[in-house]
């Protein structure tokens, strides 16, 4: 013989989790977690973005390096910088002949010549001052 389904007890209601005021101390701990975190990860991406600066500047002398050098005399040095310094002088150029075009009002690329001009003058000054400047 088989023995009858037992029926199934009705569970009890789980009480509502209530929400947290605003004005407490527990939401004031929340709020200031968060807002740590937002802390944190702006202080790494500025931190990422400041090494990804060097990691460009290195990978292009790397690029324009010779194979097979193993040891570059000073005036070697100075012209691998110079020519870095260089390095955006045909994008100048182009942005030179936008301008020239006669009838236009507004200058076009004004913002990456601003962009292009305040990085040759930081590379610049970095190599003067705190740089291989003195060889």
């Amino acid at each position: 013989m088989t023995k009858p389904a037992k029926a199934k007890k009705p569970k009890a209601k789980q009480p509502l989790k209530k929400g947290i005021h605003p004005n407490s101390r527990k939401a004031m701990k929340v709020m200031g977690a968060a807002l740590r975190q937002d802390r944190l990860a702006a202080r790494k991406s500025s931190k990422l973005q400041k090494r990804q600066i060097i990691v460009n500047k290195l990978e292009w002398f790397r690029d324009h390096l010779e194979e097979n050098t193993k040891k570059l005399t000073n005036e070697e040095i100075l012209h691998l910088i110079e020519t870095y310094f260089r390095r955006f002088d045909s994008e100048l150029e182009q942005i030179s002949i936008v301008h020239g075009i006669k009838g236009r009002k507004s200058q076009q690329h004004a913002a990456r010549h601003d962009v292009i001009s305040h990085q040759i003058e930081t590379d610049e000054r970095d190599f003067n001052t705190c740089g291989i400047g003195k060889i």
